[in-house]
């Protein structure tokens, strides 16, 4: 059974339940028991028996590498927490720097393209299990230890996705992810890049550890990130930290955003959109606009007229980042948006908004 009460827990309590079923995980790794079925895991919200199947989620638009040479093996993203995989450093390689040291502070992020393309490839090859690229992209050049260590990678990944989605403490995963940058290492042959992946109420960070071999950037290590994720977002946005106060000002953008995404008429929402330019700022817009429209005219062909939209509070992901949903309601059934809010320059912005399962509106 899902936890669906957790989102009115503490954050401290959520990060103490987080904690022990991370434990409970490790401990399930090390004496090797079989992986969980996900067959056997439970929906936390169930579709109208008389309604037909909703579209699929629309694809995250953050751009990413083309890995159509090697095609992702299974369609089920997944991640690691909790659980780190042994060190495959090369020969003469120490271990990777362990991320909470290291100072993800503004202006931190390397401008170095090959690094961010590695980073990038890893943690597709880690979410959708695609070992062929993972194998490529390692840095141990052992092959038998390079295979073996790639796979056990692998396999604990998939493993934390079902052993989260079963316990339900952040809510199920919402097959999205974020890659957020490439930060200096331990020296000027390493890397560390930061990536996100989402759950319902909450998020898990990791890290990928490159080191430069033979002039090219392979990866080390992929392990937890920590806050990491969170500092480099907050320390990378422009402004003073939101006040107690400014705190009200995330729900009215978020129900301002909503209200004119849903009503008819658009327009008030696109100051509210985080972007580089005015051009970025109109092109992102339509484009948002567009998707909004398209998918819920489509699904009132599953469930029914639309009637309504129900707001629901955003919660905190670090100081600077809040999340809320919107559900937009059917005559028989729901579906559910997700609205990522960033304070920058004393004001809260709109930075993704993004069509998920109806179950991020439930947990």
């Amino acid at each position: 059974m899902r936890l669906g009460s957790a989102r009115l827990l503490p954050p401290r309590r959520r990060r103490l339940l987080f904690l022990v079923a991370l434990g409970g995980l490790a401990a399930l790794l090390v004496a090797c028991a079989p992986a969980l079925d996900p067959a056997a895991v439970p929906s936390s919200a169930a579709t109208p028996a008389d309604a037909a199947t909703p579209i699929a989620a629309l694809p995250d638009p953050t751009p990413l590498p083309d890995l159509s040479a090697a095609a992702p093996v299974s369609p089920v993203p997944a991640a690691t927490a909790g659980a780190t995989a042994p060190s495959s450093a090369p020969a003469g390689v120490a271990d990777p720097q362990p991320v909470a040291a290291v100072e993800t502070s503004p202006g931190a992020a390397v401008d170095e393209p090959e690094a961010e393309e590695v980073h990038q490839r890893w943690v597709l090859a880690m979410l959708y299990g695609n070992e062929n690229v993972a194998l490529e992209l390692a840095a141990e050049p052992d092959p038998a230890r390079r295979s073996e260590h790639v796979r056990k990678q692998l396999e604990v990944t998939a493993s934390w996705l079902r052993f989260s989605d079963l316990v339900g403490i952040f809510g199920p995963y919402l097959d999205r992810f974020e890659i957020l940058g490439v930060v200096p290492g331990a020296d000027a042959q390493r890397r560390i890049g930061l990536s996100q992946v989402l759950f319902a109420r909450d998020s898990s960070c990791f890290a990928t550890h490159l080191v430069s071999v033979a002039g090219a950037w392979r990866v080390v290590e992929w392990e937890p990130g920590g806050d990491a994720c969170n500092r480099f977002i907050d320390r990378s946005l422009p402004g003073p930290l939101p006040t107690d106060e400014a705190l009200t000002g995330a729900e009215d953008t978020h129900a301002g955003w909503v209200a004119a995404m849903f009503g008819g008429d658009p327009t008030p929402a696109m100051p509210l959109l985080v972007a580089d330019d005015a051009e970025e700022r109109q092109s992102m817009f339509e484009t948002l606009v567009f998707l909004t429209d398209y998918v819920v005219k489509a699904n009132e062909a599953s469930y029914g007229p639309f009637q309504r939209y129900e707001l629901i509070p955003t919660y905190a992901e670090s100081a600077r980042y809040r999340v809320g949903y919107a559900r937009a309601v059917y005559e028989r059934g729901h579906i559910c948006f997700r609205a990522d809010l960033h304070y920058l320059e004393g004001r809260w912005h709109v930075k993704k908004w993004d069509f998920v399962i109806p179950e991020a509106c439930e947990a």
